[in-house]
């Protein structure tokens, strides 16, 4: 009977000593993946975002999710009164190029408006460079491409004379047609109320906005010697 009793005990205490060796390494199995889990966290390899701390992450990271509404909200309870970057919720920052150039730190795929999404410069220009809006004008400028107005083809030609009674007597008389202050004159000619007895000597333009007639006044008296110019209308027009 003893030896019966010292049997059970003995397989006993095998059992027990073999149960804490195996809780044992349940243990340290335990303790050893929860270290190593945590050693991960916030690398990029599985790992969660630790708040307050700065997460390095080599991968792209997508927020999926079926909500009615925004699926992340970032608010930032510091004073609204102090005019300062202290207060924004959000910060997006770019490294530059070689050049010096930093890339959009946005992108969207939609040209929807944003309301409240304000700018405060449209291409590096502000609000007092452009045209003020319907009635507005912008800057003016000289020339368009390098070329003054009087190198572009107008819309609208038009005719002025000069038309006076000559003096007779084989007198050499000139007339001038002007056009309008900054409008070229095309071509021209002379013309005579007499033209058996008035001679046209020269016709040319005398300047870019001005035809000359010149006439020696053979004919009657008082007959009427004129110069014509061929206008073009450029802004502002007649």
């Amino acid at each position: 009977m003893k030896k019966l009793a010292k049997t059970i005990l003995a397989g006993v205490w095998w059992l027990g000593r073999g149960t804490a060796t195996i809780m044992g390494i349940a243990v340290m199995l335990a303790l050893t993946v929860g270290l190593a889990s945590t050693a991960l966290a916030g690398t990029g390899i599985g790992a969660r975002f630790d708040l307050g701390k700065i997460n390095k992450v080599n991968a792209m990271s997508t927020l999926v999710g079926n909500v009615d509404g925004p699926l992340l909200t970032l608010k930032n309870t510091n004073d609204p009164f102090i005019r300062t970057f202290r207060n924004v919720p959000l910060s997006l920052e770019t490294r530059p190029d070689a050049g010096g150039q930093r890339p959009a730190p946005m992108q969207i795929d939609s040209d929807t408006l944003v309301q409240s999404l304000n700018a405060d410069l449209l291409d590096g220009k502000g609000a007092a460079e452009f045209a003020t809006g319907r009635g507005g004008k912008a800057n003016d400028a000289d020339k368009l491409d390098g070329k003054d107005s009087t190198a572009f083809v107008p819309t609208k030609i038009y005719e002025v004379q000069d038309r006076r009674p000559g003096l007779g007597s084989n007198s050499v008389t000139s007339r001038f047609a002007t056009c309008d202050p900054g409008d070229p004159a095309l071509s021209g000619g002379g013309f005579s109320t007499d033209p058996s007895g008035d001679t046209l000597v020269s016709s040319l333009r005398s300047s870019t906005s001005q035809w000359q007639a010149v006439y020696r006044d053979g004919g009657s008296a008082n007959s009427d010697i004129g110069a014509i110019a061929y206008c073009a209308d450029l802004p502002p027009l007649r």
